[in-house]
């Protein structure tokens, strides 16, 4: 559902891996190796990635650097349409294969979210997830105001069309036709051609 790892655990993925969660790599000092689909990606202090959910990854054995891996599910995140737009706004997990290392050392607080992650894990206080939700979402908003000083331009997709690629990722192997899909969705076949 949700878990923050140090970089140099012994849970981090070193054979190639494919999860079905959403997964943001932090470099805090050094540099940080990882090979996604097959291309392989540096990423240096104060910058992260991002890895869509299914995405083929591993991480190389770090030497000289030190960070956090977040993984979450879409169903951890995704209690309503703002959290469904916000994850994959500006391309943050729907980036259709291409990765990007992001730089966001204009926004200091996003290592200070993932350690405060990482101790609500840990200790579990009182209402601990929805917490955690609240920060992941501070995250998103931080990688997406760093993208936005970088000249990125905003994109924003609409809720339905996500919530239609999440069913073919999951259903594609079935064939299913637009009007299941349609019905699946709460809405008409007009709108998901």
């Amino acid at each position: 559902m949700i878990e923050i790892i140090d970089i140099h655990s012994n849970l981090i993925p070193h054979k190639g891996i494919r999860l079905k969660k959403f997964i943001l790599i932090y470099c805090s000092e050094g540099f940080l190796e990882v090979e996604i689909d097959g291309t392989k990606f540096v990423i240096p202090a104060k910058h992260l990635i991002t890895i869509t959910s299914g995405q083929f990854h591993k991480c190389f054995p770090v030497t000289s650097g030190k960070g956090l891996i977040l993984r979450f599910t879409y169903d951890f995140f995704c209690k309503n349409d703002n959290d469904i737009e916000l994850i994959f706004e500006n391309g943050l997990f729907c980036h259709f294969d291409r990765n990007e290392v992001i730089d966001v050392s204009s926004q200091p607080h996003i290592q200070s979210y993932l350690e405060s992650i990482e101790e609500e894990l840990q200790n579990q206080p009182y209402q601990y997830l929805i917490s955690i939700h609240s920060k992941i979402a501070l995250i998103l908003v931080s990688i997406n105001r760093a993208k936005i000083e970088h000249g990125d331009e905003i994109w924003k997709p609409n809720a339905l069309f996500l919530k239609f690629l999440e069913l073919i990722r999951a259903e594609f192997q079935h064939g299913q036709s637009v009007k299941y899909y349609a019905e699946k969705l709460t809405t008409n076949r007009s709108k998901t051609q």
